[in-house]
């Protein structure tokens, strides 16, 4: 988490948060605090400092669905011993909530995201929202658009490979929040 004068960032699971933090880092005048990459605190939820939040922009990622449910799967098969991750999507497909884990960062609604980052678009979608809190020079520019990944996985990122039409839209539908929430983000940056 990211916390400023006029804003805070929650760090949503694999959707290059580790990366957007070190976004944040190249202006240090607009953090109070910030939690260190390698901390489980890094992940705290926005009802964890409801006290904070009074008068700031909410802010944080999302990544188009399907792309979060490999990377999800992927994390998870490295980080429990699944030799598959093939199987751990089509599990995940079965059981896992996206839309009550984006809940659980706004505790069931109680706080509404004010702006949202899109992974695929994070360097321009960054500077567009920090623009609005400091003045960006043309130096910390070029720093944010040659940022990279950070902690990335290495696997088949075609979503083809992992999912047909169908499964998509599946997931679509079984996720309408998040599904509203990618509409809503492409409008703000359209």
């Amino acid at each position: 988490m990211v916390i400023g004068d006029r804003f805070v960032w929650a760090h949503f699971p694999k959707a290059a948060g580790d990366a957007t933090l070190g976004m944040f880092r190249t202006f240090p005048k607009t953090i109070v605090h910030a939690d260190d990459a390698a901390s489980p605190a890094k992940h705290t939820r926005f009802a964890d400092v409801a006290d904070q939040l009074q008068g700031k922009l909410l802010v944080m990622n999302i990544r188009p669905l399907p792309a979060w449910v490999v990377s999800f799967a992927h994390h998870l098969a490295k980080h429990t011993g699944r030799d598959r991750a093939p199987e751990t999507i089509k599990e995940l497909m079965g059981t896992l909530s996206p839309d009550g884990k984006l809940l659980a960062y706004c505790d069931r609604g109680r706080f509404e995201v004010d702006r949202w980052l899109r992974t695929e678009h994070l360097a321009d979608d960054f500077l567009a929202f920090i623009a609005t809190l400091t003045e960006v020079s043309p130096r910390a520019r070029r720093k944010i658009g040659r940022a990279g990944r950070v902690n990335e996985l290495r696997y088949d990122r075609e979503l083809s490979s992992w999912f047909t039409p169908e499964d998509i839209e599946r997931l679509y539908e079984q996720n309408p929040l998040w599904a509203s929430i990618e509409r809503a983000a492409d409008a703000t940056y359209a």
